[in-house]
């Protein structure tokens, strides 16, 4: 699910405000840089998740034939390889 820039930061503020709350993070620039960086942070790793996405697509068409004949199941194909590919690479999402 992609989400939009303004539930990036609405995200983000909820995150910088509970950790505040709970005493984890001091703030020592301006709270709106902080904001943009972590609006950043959480920008860059939906890219990564749909970058994987894109190429476990692009894997499972070799198969397409497979998926009409109903041999193969195309969300739990999707899933598995993009599981294998989020161990291999250790990627977090």
């Amino acid at each position: 699910m992609r989400l939009t820039k303004l539930q990036i930061e609405e995200i983000s503020k909820l995150i910088l405000k509970k950790f505040k709350g709970m005493d984890i993070v001091t703030v020592n620039a301006p709270e709106d840089r902080v904001l943009h960086r972590i609006s950043e942070i959480i920008a860059k790793d939906m890219m990564v998740e749909e970058e994987l996405d894109r190429e476990v697509k692009k894997f499972l068409e070799t198969y397409e034939a497979e998926f009409k004949s109903g041999k193969l199941e195309y969300m739990k194909m999707f899933n598995k390889v993009k599981e294998k590919l989020v161990e291999e690479r250790d990627i977090i999402i």
